[in-house]
């Protein structure tokens, strides 16, 4: 070069002057021209970091140079992104499939956007003779210059050779933490077309170090080799941790952990500066690096310029801004999601005002996605399940507005009436049972809805109890008034279902509601049944409210307060015949007070329903009191009485325990006798009297004594002057009657062969009562069984078994001595 240059001032020396003067001209507009370009380049990284210009790859803008168009005009034809800030160095996109925003972190007002890109504009207009109307800025002017131990350092970064790289730093360790400089940008650079350059994105300034440079790097044993030997990260003039912001910005979780390390960099970033790693991380990576820095103590709500919208936020309101604005994108959607349910296990809060230009909370920001979708449950998944939960837990404002189903519900454009009556039950459980007493207003609303009806949906009773049951049980108020200034229990009576309402009423009176408390427009409960309900629902809802009502209410009337009279509410448990008489009385006190207290037009079902809750209440104690003692005839004719008086007032026939009525027929009380499985056997006296549950008893009787022996059970005798005996008379004593006609129920009788063809005698012919004593067996025998055996008896004593086949010779004993007994069953007929 210097050959050449002393080449062309000889050359000079012939020229003329005016070629002379000429050649000074076009000295100067170089000289011009240069520093216009370095100025420019200078401002364009800048206005990338302040998110003025798109990136666009170092390989295009070359394949633009070699086209021939200018970067000038190129510039001013590129659409502008907006406040979201770029990064001042150009890689690659496609080496990183997960990215989805090619801008960098840092924010600027929109005030600044205006003026700025004017001025940029007109400066790119200017001819080359003219200065540059802006100054750089001072952190931009003259950058360090890198000493070549330096930069082989940071290709040895670059290359990924931890060896080589801590022998350079053993040999120069005082320059670990020198800036670098600007090492990859044209034309002077070493590392402008470094492979390295395509598996990261990192912010630069001038000053930065290696460690900035080898944070944004998958090459954690470099890291480790740098800090081991004291490496630091440097600050960016805008007021970043730029070694972290590097690591989290390509998703080095390990480099994150190593970084948080206390000493090195600050989980929540430098104080006094805007700029927050955990909303960069939830911007920019996957749930590890978000983890990490939950775990290590950042805080979750505070607040940091957006890269997509104006205004500040919360990590949460990022999430979801994200996750709303590229729902469509699986990917996305899913580190989204877990995200966002990171940061709401950590105490994010739901209940954040929204940013600068949007008016949606949190939660309408994690519903948006699923609007104006038919099947819009389909959609969840198990993370946004237990996002959902979260949410009700923390307490979100579940009327929400959200279309989805369309019906005819006045609340049908809310999420909580969508979550219950058009999803599965998944979903309405999930929002039901995680629902906290955190969020009164969204327990009441909850409680409405549940006890509600939709035209277009059905839900199960034993549901919607279960409902009831666990936010009643959770706190919820019973009496709270909705938006309409409706109880529950009078919007369970209007809308709920004909066959659902006795059940719900119930449930929401045991939880506490009170069939007195008035509406805005001053109508009690239980006249809004006695008006709207149909029998015989009406009757069975008026029972179950009257029954817990306690007579507190207060009514004042032209100036005057009425109340119940004394003992009227609540309802006596144990009533006398006298109040339950005193009810239907007209000057009594209770016609008195309903006069005053009830409606004209409802008095008469309340005094009937009034009626059958405390006569049936008497005829229950008396029942209870029939159980232990003997009734009495005062009890007798209140009985009688009530009867009459119900009937009188069209009531449905009470239904009696059976104890009661056997009570009331003056029958022996029904013991309870338990079968035994093998009854014993035991010698007794034949003058001995027998109890109706003994045992049978054996007797052995000699030969003489067969034909009067007396039968070993007596035969049964309906006994009209005591009917509650349970023992019978000796059978010595007891008189020789009988009645044939009459088989007691406990009598052992011999069933006759179904294939018989002989007329069946009288029932006392069968009966078994007798024993033979020369047989060696208990079983019983009939009267004519008994006189077969005294023949066959006398017959083998004579008959020597020779050819006989009678039956108790010793032959045909023989050949049946391996069949059981005698079976006299089966010669019944032949008897």
């Amino acid at each position: 070069m210097t050959k050449d240059w002393d080449a062309v001032q000889d050359e000079i020396k012939e020229l003329s002057f005016n070629q002379k003067k000429r050649l000074e001209e076009v000295k100067d507009l170089m000289e011009r021209k240069y520093k216009f370009r370095a100025s420019t380049r200078a401002y364009r990284m800048k206005l990338k970091e302040w998110g003025l210009m798109r990136q666009k790859g170092r390989k295009a803008r070359l394949e633009r140079n070699r086209a021939g168009s200018s970067g000038c005009e190129r510039d001013n034809e590129e659409p502008r992104a907006p406040s979201a800030t770029a990064e001042p160095m150009s890689i690659d996109s496609e080496s990183l499939e997960h990215r989805t925003k090619t801008g960098g972190w840092q924010v600027v007002s929109s005030v600044g956007l205006t003026v700025a890109e004017p001025t940029f504009m007109g400066l790119l207009s200017q001819t080359a003779n003219l200065q540059p109307s802006i100054d750089i800025p001072v952190w931009m002017q003259d950058p360090p210059i890198a000493s070549n131990a330096l930069q082989n350092m940071l290709g040895c970064v670059l290359d990924n050779e931890c060896e080589k790289l801590e022998k350079l730093l053993m040999a120069h360790m005082n320059e670990v933490n020198d800036p670098i400089g600007m090492p990859f940008e044209l034309p002077s650079s070493r590392f402008s077309s470094h492979p390295a350059l395509s598996q990261m994105f990192v912010m630069q300034h001038p000053r930065q170090t290696l460690l900035d440079i080898a944070c944004g790097m998958p090459n954690g044993p470099v890291v480790w080799v740098l800090l081991s030997y004291g490496a630091k990260g440097s600050t960016h003039p805008l007021g970043i941790d730029l070694a972290l912001h590097n690591a989290i910005k390509n998703g080095r979780h390990y480099t994150v952990q190593a970084l948080l390390i206390p000493g090195r960099s600050n989980v929540n970033g430098l104080p006094d500066n805007r700029w927050k790693p955990l909303l960069q991380a939830v911007f920019w990576t996957g749930p590890e690096v978000v983890n990490i820095l939950l775990k290590r103590g950042a805080r979750v709500d505070d607040v940091g310029p957006s890269p997509t919208s104006p205004g500040i936020g919360t990590a949460l309101q990022l999430c979801l801004e994200l996750r709303a604005c590229n729902y469509g994108d699986e990917a996305v959607r899913s580190k989204c999601n877990e995200n966002l349910k990171l940061l709401l296990n950590a105490g994010a809060s739901v209940h954040v005002p929204p940013p600068e230009g949007s008016s949606a909370s949190p939660f309408e920001k994690f519903i948006e996605p699923w609007q104006n979708y038919d099947h819009w449950n389909m959609r969840l998944s198990w993370e946004e399940m237990d996002c959902l939960g979260t949410f009700v837990e923390k307490g979100a404002d579940l009327s929400a507005k959200f279309f989805a189903s369309p019906c005819a519900a006045g609340s049908s454009n809310t999420f909580i009436h969508q979550a219950l009556w058009h999803s599965p039950p998944c979903i309405s459980r999930q929002v039901v049972h995680e629902y906290s007493n955190n969020a009164p207003i969204s327990g009441g609303l909850m409680l409405h809805e549940v006890v509600g009806s939709c035209a277009d949906a059905k839900r199960h009773c034993a549901e919607a109890l279960g409902d009831i049951e666990i936010l009643l049980n959770r706190g919820v108020d019973p009496n709270v008034l909705d938006s309409f200034g409706m109880t529950p229990l009078r919007k369970c009576i209007e809308q709920a279902s004909a066959t659902d309402v006795a059940a719900l009423t119930q449930k929401l009176l045991d939880g506490g509601a009170d069939p007195e408390y008035e509406d805005v427009d001053g109508i009690q409960p239980y006249a809004v049944a006695a008006l709207t309900l149909a029998e015989p629902v009406r009757t069975e809802v008026l029972h179950a409210m009257l029954a817990k009502m306690l007579g507190l209410h207060n009514k004042t009337q032209e100036g005057r307060t009425y109340r119940w009279q004394a003992g009227l509410f609540p309802i006596p448990e144990n009533p006398t015949y006298q109040q339950v008489l005193a009810c239907t009385k007209p000057d009594d006190d209770f016609q008195l007070s309903m006069h005053e207290m009830v409606p004209l037009d409802v008095q008469p079902i309340f005094q009937r329903a009034y009626l059958a809750i405390i006569s049936s209440w008497l005829l229950e104690r008396i029942t209870k009191e029939a159980a232990s003692k003997k009734i009495s005839e005062n009890d007798r004719w209140d009985i009688s009485s009530v009867l009459s008086l119900r009937k009188a007032a069209n009531l449905p026939n009470y239904q009696f325990d059976q104890g009661l009525i056997i009570v009331l027929l003056d029958f022996p009380n029904i013991s309870t006798i338990k079968p035994s499985s093998a009854p014993t056997t035991t010698p007794q006296s034949t003058t001995e009297p027998l109890s109706r549950n003994s045992t049978p008893q054996t007797t052995i009787l000699p030969d003489s004594a067969v034909s009067d022996t007396a039968p070993a059970y007596p035969p049964f005798q309906l006994n009209t002057n005591s009917p509650s005996t349970l023992s019978h008379t000796s059978p010595i004593s007891r008189p020789n009657v009988s009645n044939d006609a009459f088989v007691g129920d406990t009598t052992q009788i011999r069933w006759l062969d179904p294939e018989s063809k002989r007329a069946p005698a009288l029932a006392a012919a069968y009966v078994l009562q007798y024993k033979c004593a020369v047989c060696a067996h208990d079983r019983l025998l009939t009267k004519s069984e008994l006189q077969k055996h005294e023949i066959e008896h006398a017959h083998t004593a004579e008959c020597d078994g020779v050819g006989c086949t009678r039956r108790f010779c010793k032959e045909t004993l023989n050949r049946k001595k391996e069949e059981i007994g005698c079976q006299d069953h089966l010669f019944a007929d032949n008897i």
